[in-house]
């Protein structure tokens, strides 16, 4: 609640220094959890969730994704799919149609 100007600016940088924080906060908590640098703050919750989850089930988090590394949700692109295949190419054993 601000009641003069003369108010507004300390007002301002706390706000500011409040956001600074909130975001060097959600930086290494990426980092930690292991999400990407763009994940929204909405994946990283999740993430949270399922860890939290494992831990309750009394499995590390570590053991959790060398046994499931997929199981964890991220804002990742998909991963790359094998291109798709010709079979009038290479005597029609299959070869990969190539763009270009």
């Amino acid at each position: 609640d601000i009641k003069t100007s003369e108010g507004l600016l300390p007002k301002m940088n706390e706000l500011y220094l409040f956001v600074q924080e909130q975001t060097n906060f959600l930086k290494v908590l990426r980092v930690m959890i292991g999400v990407g640098e763009g994940s929204s703050t909405h994946s990283i919750l999740l993430q949270l969730r399922h860890i939290f989850e494992i831990k309750a089930a009394g499995t590390s988090v570590f053991a959790q994704r060398v046994l499931d590394p997929e199981s964890a949700p991220t804002d990742a692109p998909p991963k790359p799919t094998t291109p798709p295949v010709n079979p009038d190419v290479d005597g029609g054993k299959g070869a990969a149609v190539l763009d270009g």
